[in-house]
């Protein structure tokens, strides 16, 4: 959840280490899971566009 920044709440870090822990995996983690979801969605545009040209 905390790439993808949803953020129940319910669980949190408690210490300071345990904060700064999740800041580090999520300033890696979130550009990671942009990443992905930018290639996924090209590649899904590209199917996409040749299913079309194919069908014009």
């Amino acid at each position: 959840t905390t790439y993808t920044t949803i953020g129940y709440g319910n669980i949190t870090a408690q210490s300071k280490l345990g904060r700064l822990a999740v800041m580090l995996y999520a300033t890696i983690g979130i550009p990671l899971v942009l990443m992905i979801l930018h290639k996924l969605g090209r590649q899904s545009f590209r199917v996409l566009e040749r299913f079309w040209i194919q069908f014009m």
